[in-house]
């Protein structure tokens, strides 16, 4: 798992926001909109087999034009550990190839959060930081959007990363919550930003976790 505390020369305490299972066309442009209205950044974990054909896809374009970041998901929505080491890395390089169209990628994350030591090996050959997370309220399963709120709130602390779903009914809590917990992190101090700033502003390693 990355984890990230701030560094003496910041100053502001930040939040890193990860948004997992986009894009969606229904819902990621209103994710956007909130971002953009509490002038908080995030990065969007591409599951890229829902991107639209035409290239630059529109929404990973208005991504990169409001200064939010592209992740890797792989191709499909499936848990990854379940995969053989070959159909892995075979997934992790064709969604690789189309989100490298965008610039460089920094950041993967295993569809379900579980990894293993060889999957870890596969993500650093081919370039890839493993981002898990350290405030999920389980809104991949959980439809209450005052329970990810609360969750949030209760948990978010100076280097957080809280993950978030995109994609249909998740989206639109999505963009619910974030419209009610970012001025409240915000009126705590927090700057809410994208897994690269977070660790631009200081950084360290903890123990590799099989769940986010």
């Amino acid at each position: 798992m990355y984890e990230v505390r701030r560094a003496s020369g910041d100053s502001r305490p930040a939040i890193a926001l990860t948004i997992d299972d986009a894009p969606d066309p229904g819902t990621t442009p209103r994710i956007l909109d909130t971002l953009r209205a509490h002038g908080a950044h995030a990065t969007f974990f591409v599951i890229t087999s829902q991107l639209d054909t035409v290239v630059p896809d529109p929404l990973l374009d208005r991504m990169q034009r409001e200064g939010h970041e592209i992740g890797n998901h792989l191709t499909r929505d499936r848990v990854a550990i379940r995969l053989d080491s070959a159909t892995f890395e075979h997934d992790l390089a064709a969604a690789d190839s189309i989100l490298r169209w965008y610039g460089p990628v920094r950041w993967v994350r295993p569809g379900s959060g579980f990894y293993s030591q060889r999957m870890a090996r596969t993500m650093h050959r081919g370039g890839y930081e493993c981002a898990l997370g350290s405030v999920y309220p389980f809104d991949a399963g959980l439809g209450w959007r005052w329970l990810s709120e609360r969750y949030i709130l209760a948990h978010a602390r100076s280097g957080a990363i809280i993950i978030l779903h995109d994609r249909e009914q998740r989206g639109e809590r999505t963009a619910a919550v974030l419209g009610r917990v970012i001025p409240v992190l915000r009126s705590r101090g927090y700057d809410v930003v994208t897994l690269s700033e977070l660790a631009n502003r200081g950084s360290r390693r903890a123990e590799p976790s099989g769940r986010p």
